[in-house]
């Protein structure tokens, strides 16, 4: 069928004797029945879309599914406008984490569910899952410190709450007075008296416990600054 003139909807072909192909010695053609059909067209475009890593499976007794991380990240669809449409993301195969207990990289097929659509780029990724110790949370109430110290400055609230984890097999000793949350304000902040500044604080975690301790949640995110 030639197609070189249809358009983008609804188009209708003849389809002729020379349509025919690969007819037996001594095969003659005496009529073709539905001798004109209808095709709908729709023009092929392209969309990049977020790749997402399938999981299955569960870690060894005591380790936990932590992140995964893609590389690339996104991938060069293409297809019917139609069906590029209905597409947000392209999966990975099945990654299996079942009994794992360390981190591991795994290179992996994409997978598309509709036949119609394909892969501009590679149809494979790079996918580092992270298989850590499961851990437990710790909560405490830290002051807020604002640098630099020669900024004069009130700050609401003056605590904010920290929630931090560690690994279960951790046996050491955690003393809430070694950590507290810092504000800095940046070079050219207008610090005239009066002026106000909403601010996010982050944790300061003591060197000694920087491998083990992960800050999990920080409330309020933010504090408000009162320059003085």
């Amino acid at each position: 069928i030639d197609l070189r003139d249809c358009q983008p909807g609804s188009n209708i072909v003849r389809v002729t004797e020379g349509s025919i192909r690969n007819l037996s010695s001594g095969v003659e053609i005496e009529g073709i029945e539905q001798s004109r059909v209808r095709l709908d067209m729709e023009r092929t475009r392209r969309k990049t879309v977020k790749i997402e890593p399938i999981i299955v499976g569960q870690p060894a007794e005591g380790f936990e599914l932590g992140s995964t991380r893609v590389n690339p990240s996104e991938v060069l669809v293409s297809g019917p406008e139609t069906r590029l449409d209905l597409v947000t993301a392209a999966d990975t195969q099945p990654i299996d984490v079942g009994g794992k207990t360390e981190s591991f990289s795994q290179n992996v097929h994409l997978d598309l569910e509709d036949p119609r659509l394909r892969f501009e780029s590679a149809d494979t990724v790079d996918v580092f899952v992270v298989v850590e110790e499961e851990r437990r949370d710790m909560t405490m109430k830290l002051p807020v410190r604002v640098l630099p110290k020669a900024a004069q400055v009130r700050v609401s609230p003056s605590s904010i709450e920290a929630t931090i984890s560690v690994p279960i097999s951790f046996d050491g000793e955690i003393d809430s007075k070694d950590f507290y949350a810092v504000v800095t304000v940046e070079d050219g902040v207008d610090m005239t008296a009066g002026q106000k500044l909403d601010a996010a604080a982050s944790v300061v975690t003591p060197e000694v416990f920087r491998d083990v301790v992960r800050v999990e949640l920080v409330e309020p995110e933010q504090v408000s600054l009162t320059f003085r």
